[in-house]
């Protein structure tokens, strides 16, 4: 076999340890609770609307008549995050960034795999 060698990357990584003040670790473990809540919370959409639509379907509703499917593009789950967090999560008016951000990179792929759990493919 002759070719082109393959490529071969390193990745390297470098550690900054934080030495955060109680104050600081405090908000630390804050944004990190309320991050974990808004990702558990898209999740939820997603999987409350794969049911809907498994349901609906069951049921001999037309493919047409479904309720719309959730988009899993990280702007839709930013969009539909602004719109509900005063009323899902109402202790972010509280004092929490309110532009929180729901990452869309891990949500997309849990919801790839609720989908496809819910399509029988493992």
């Amino acid at each position: 076999m002759s070719g082109a060698p393959a490529e071969q990357y390193l990745t390297r990584a470098v550690v900054f340890p934080l030495d955060p003040t109680p104050a600081q670790e405090r908000l630390l473990r804050s944004y990190c609770g309320a991050a974990r809540f808004a990702h558990n919370w898209a999740l939820d959409l997603v999987n409350k609307n794969l049911t809907m639509r498994t349901e609906q379907r069951e049921a001999g509703v037309t493919e047409a008549d479904l309720t719309p499917s959730q988009s899993w593009s990280a702007y839709s789950f930013g969009k539909a995050w602004n719109a509900a967090k005063e009323e899902a999560a109402p202790m972010v008016a509280g004092g929490l960034d309110a532009r929180l951000p729901v990452r869309g990179g891990n949500c997309c792929r849990r919801a790839r795999e609720l989908q496809q759990l819910s399509e029988g493919h493992p």
